[in-house]
C-alpha cells in the first residue's frame, strides 16, 4: 500500500513539473515574441517595465528585443528561487532590485556576458547612465 501511495505521489509531483516547465517554456515563448509580449502587458507593473525598457533602449527594437530575450532567460532562475510561486517570485524580483549588482552576480556566466553586453551597446550609444 504504502509503495502505491509513493508512486501516486511520485506521479503527481512529475506531472506538476511538467506543467510547471510548460508554463515557465511558454512565458519565455511570449517574451521572445513582440506580438506575444505586447499582449502580455496589461497591468500598471507591466507597463511601467515596457516603457522603462523602450526609454533605456532610446527605442531601438533590436535593443530592446535582446533586453526582453535576456529577461525570458531569467524567467526559470526567478522560478526557481521563488519556488514556483508567483507571489514569492515577485517577492524575489523585489528584493532583487534593492542591489540590482546582488541580483546580477546570481545570473548564470552566459547571462552576465549578455547582460554587460547589453550595457555596452547602451554606454556606446550614449544611452546608458554612468
Amino acid at each position: 500500500m504504502l509503495k502505491w501511495i509513493f508512486l501516486i505521489f511520485f506521479f503527481q509531483l512529475c506531472f506538476a513539473d511538467q506543467a510547471t516547465q510548460d508554463a515557465i517554456k511558454q512565458t519565455q515563448d511570449d517574451m521572445m515574441d513582440p506580438q506575444k509580449r505586447s499582449g502580455m502587458i496589461n497591468s500598471s507593473d507591466a507597463q511601467r517595465a515596457n516603457s522603462q525598457v523602450q526609454k533605456l533602449t532610446g527605442g531601438n527594437k533590436e535593443t530592446e528585443q535582446e533586453i526582453w530575450a535576456l529577461a525570458a532567460e531569467l524567467v526559470p532562475i526567478m522560478a526557481a528561487k521563488g519556488e514556483n510561486d508567483p507571489k514569492k517570485m515577485l517577492q524575489y524580483l523585489d528584493e532583487m532590485k534593492k542591489n540590482p549588482e546582488q541580483f546580477a552576480a546570481q545570473f548564470p556566466p552566459e547571462q552576465r556576458e549578455k547582460l554587460k553586453q547589453i550595457a555596452n551597446k547602451l554606454k556606446s550609444k550614449g544611452l546608458a547612465k554612468p
